[in-house]
């Protein structure tokens, strides 16, 4: 599959307005996936917002493969940013994780190495990257983690209780 070997979980074609998703998705990440693409088509065009117009449409979906998928999401990007911010902090919230959790994660990288070509390291990191810059995005492929950010924010300000 052409998506997997870009190491992409979805794309939106402006030319078309249509939004696709790379069919080898495992179950639990489809969900954030496609509402992130849908946030593409209702106009909001950076990662970020996407990212987190899809983590408030999954959160509050009374959908629980919904809800798992948004959590699951904003967990690994979080666990992320820790890991380069605190390392310590990172390692001492790693071992609480759910174990079930890490079951999904292991599966999930499993996918990703099964399709890891040299192609994806070039696409993602150099290709995508001058892509997103060029089109405003000033962190480029690192433009996907400042949800987090505006997440820290929401907490910060409303504890989390986003209003909609």
């Amino acid at each position: 599959d052409i998506m997997s070997s870009f190491g992409t979980a979805g794309v939106y074609f402006p030319f078309t307005a249509e939004a696709n998703i790379n069919g080898n998705l495992p179950s639990f990440e489809a969900p954030f996936v496609i509402c992130h693409e849908m946030a593409h088509q209702l106009g909001f065009a950076s990662e970020d917002e996407a990212n987190y117009i899809a983590y408030l449409a999954c959160v509050n979906n009374p959908d629980p493969a919904f809800r798992y998928s948004a959590n699951y999401w904003v967990l690994f990007s979080a666990m992320d940013a820790l890991k380069k911010a605190d390392i310590k902090s990172y390692e001492a919230l790693y071992g609480k994780i759910d174990p079930e959790v890490f079951l999904d994660n292991k599966f999930s990288q499993s996918i990703s190495k099964k399709f890891r070509s040299p192609v994806q390291d070039f696409t993602s990191r150099f290709l995508y990257d001058l892509f997103l810059k060029a089109n405003s995005q000033k962190s480029g492929i690192d433009s996907y983690n400042l949800v987090i950010e505006l997440l820290v924010g929401e907490l910060r300000k409303n504890n989390l209780q986003f209003t909609i």
